[in-house]
């Protein structure tokens, strides 16, 4: 990995420019797309990229194929049937509209999505700009989503129970109860989302 990495950036350093003059291209074609303008779109990416993530887990772990990596011992247990919660079977209808509701509300009546409009305006980022930006947005969604996670099992036990305990709620741990979670808590990790975005 660390040499994949390396090698990575050092072709990135050398074909710099190249890279950037295709980004341009790249950027002038997508930006003026009605698909790609619409202030929906990377919610839209987002949602489908997440749901295509989890059925591929979901279905990982409905084949076995994901045992010998679970950190839980009842699921390293070949005799343990490897059954899914069947709270997952509604994710479809109890999530998509959580998430793309309060984006929805905020684009139609709140111009929330000011600052993407003005950023198609402007000139394409350069490969370094897009690197800085991907890197910064993951450290800065992991240090939102810790400061806002930390409380919930430090505050005592009324908070966990109230807000997180859902979570928790299994004694097999499955990759699918990542999403396993209550409204607040949604709403709070798609607002570290955002957060860090900006």
């Amino acid at each position: 990995m660390r040499i994949t990495l390396i090698s990575l950036l050092s072709l990135t350093y050398i074909h710099t420019n190249t890279i950037n003059e295709q980004i341009s291209i790249i950027w002038e074609t997508i930006r003026f797309n009605s698909i790609f303008k619409h202030d929906l779109f990377e919610p839209f990416v987002a949602v489908i990229s997440f749901f295509f993530w989890i059925h591929s887990f979901y279905f990982f772990e409905k084949a076995g194929l994901l045992k010998k990596y679970s950190i839980s011992k009842r699921n390293n247990n070949p005799t343990t049937k490897n059954s899914l919660s069947p709270w997952y079977s509604s994710w479809l209808f109890r999530e998509l509209p959580l998430y793309l509701g309060p984006l929805y509300i905020l684009s139609k009546y709140f111009n929330a999505f000011k600052p993407r409009q003005l950023a198609l305006l402007q000139g394409p980022p350069s490969i370094w700009r897009i690197f800085g930006q991907i890197i910064g947005g993951l450290f800065f969604y992991d240090l939102f989503f810790f400061l806002t996670h930390l409380p919930l099992h430090s505050f005592g036990s009324r908070v966990f129970s109230l807000f997180h305990a859902r979570h928790h709620s299994n004694s097999e741990v499955r990759a699918v109860d990542t999403i396993k979670l209550t409204a607040v808590e949604e709403f709070v990790d798609v607002a570290c989302s955002i957060a860090a975005l900006r």
